[in-house]
């Protein structure tokens, strides 16, 4: 009969989302069941975040082609709370033993938890246990971070005009936060100079950017699309619609070097030879990550919103 018939980690409830973002304390216990007398050499929790970018690429030639792997690498930030250190030489008589913990989340902008087509954000949560001639067992809780710092569009890039082939219009969004869930009300004003009729189309756009050291891939995914009646030949038009925020969409991901995502909304006029497109940057947080909810500034970040 093996000596441990559990090991498991636990995590207290931080919120009714079930997540964590900078600066918050992630608290719980570890729990040991024990059925015989057993020492301890020591046992820790550690919290770490890293993210991962992997993808490939085929090259070729007239003469050959080959296959190349881009990926990188980058440690987020890793804090350890040790729970028995091996000096206090710890005998654990048999049963269940609970061990508290609690690790801090460094307090700097870090990006919110992510898994994409080509890489990932993670976080976890792992505690390690180690005894006397025994390999060290170790268990895993993935959680979930919920950045509150992200850099806002700036106010100019809200509304944008654009000219092409006589034809011109004026995005603009109802405000720069969003959350999954959450209706982006877009106003448009076309003037349409040109002998065709222009099509709008407004749509809701994810652009993932992944990096190794020397290359990037992106990868682009629409989200709401919205198709309006023409605007006929050297007539103008005010223009709206409501682009939904899916409810389980991803959050904007910023602070990372090994990848970024953003979120736009674009209008596109079709039927031109060249399409006019203008497209405004929103931002997706968490619902308690909204602007006005208790938020504050980073010291000595320009550009930074935390809430």
């Amino acid at each position: 009969m093996p000596s441990i018939t559990n090991f498991s980690l636990s995590l207290d409830k931080f919120n009714d989302l079930g997540t964590f973002s900078e600066g918050d304390t992630i608290s719980g216990k570890v729990s040991l069941e024990l059925t015989n007398r057993s020492r301890i050499l020591s046992l820790c929790v550690k919290a770490k975040g890293d993210s991962d970018s992997k993808w490939k690429q085929r090259f070729s030639d007239t003469h050959s082609g080959y296959l190349r792997t881009f990926r990188r690498h980058e440690r987020l930030f890793k804090e350890k709370e040790v729970i028995v250190s091996e000096e206090s030489k710890t005998t654990l008589p048999p049963g269940t033993h609970d061990f508290p913990f609690s690790v801090a989340i460094p307090s700097r902008p870090l990006p919110s938890s992510f898994r994409g087509a080509y890489g990932s954000v993670a976080y976890n949560l792992e505690a390690t246990l180690r005894r006397p001639a025994k390999k060290p067992r170790e268990v895993q809780h993935e959680i979930s971070l919920s950045s509150k710092c992200v850099l806002m569009p700036s106010s100019v890039e809200q509304s944008q005009t654009r000219y092409r082939n006589k034809a011109q219009q004026a995005l603009s969004t109802d405000r720069e936060v969003y959350s999954p869930g959450d209706e982006i009300l877009v106003t448009a004003k076309i003037h349409n100079s040109s002998v065709r009729e222009l099509e709008p189309i407004f749509l809701l756009k994810r652009v993932e950017k992944y990096h190794s050291r020397h290359h990037s891939k992106i990868e682009v995914n629409c989200l709401h699309t919205v198709f309006k009646d023409a605007v006929k030949s050297c007539s103008r038009r005010d223009e709206a619609c409501a682009l939904q925020v899916p409810a389980d969409a991803a959050l904007t991901v910023d602070h990372c070097e090994v990848l970024s995502v953003r979120f736009y909304v674009q209008l596109s006029l079709d039927a031109l030879p060249a399409y006019l497109e203008g497209e405004v940057p929103v931002v997706i947080v968490a619902r308690d990550a909204l602007p006005g909810s208790a938020e504050s500034r980073v010291p000595n970040s320009p550009g930074l919103t935390t809430a």
